[in-house]
């Protein structure tokens, strides 16, 4: 994630504290500037940003993009049922510090009752 919703919103966030972040997405949008981000600011935090692009709904994909990899925090903020966490925590279990994860109203039932 990290080019629509909060996803965006934690990336410049954990950017602007100094952390390294790496991306895991399609690569299908955009990186967008965010209310109030010069661009020089934008273009910053683009080039000093890893992305590797890859499908997560693919267990085989994941592996073989992530496998190498060595995060301190994970942030899942697109999954919406175990099938699409279960090969990322499977992959980083016992390997990571934090894994946190972030999901929207997308998960639940639809409902009249707000939110929804």
């Amino acid at each position: 994630g990290g080019t629509r919703f909060s996803g965006l919103y934690l990336w410049k966030e954990l950017f602007q504290r100094g952390h390294e972040v790496v991306l895991f997405n399609r690569g299908k949008t955009a990186a967008k500037i965010l209310p109030r981000e010069s661009e020089e600011d934008f273009n910053k935090r683009v080039a000093n940003t890893r992305v590797i692009k890859g499908n997560r709904q693919d267990a085989e994909d994941l592996k073989a993009k992530l496998s190498g990899e060595s995060f301190d925090v994970i942030y899942d903020m697109n999954g919406r049922e175990a099938s699409d966490t279960a090969p990322l925590a499977d992959i980083f279990n016992g390997r990571v510090e934090h894994f946190v994860y972030m999901s929207s109203a997308g998960v639940y039932k639809k409902s009249l009752i707000m939110p929804h």
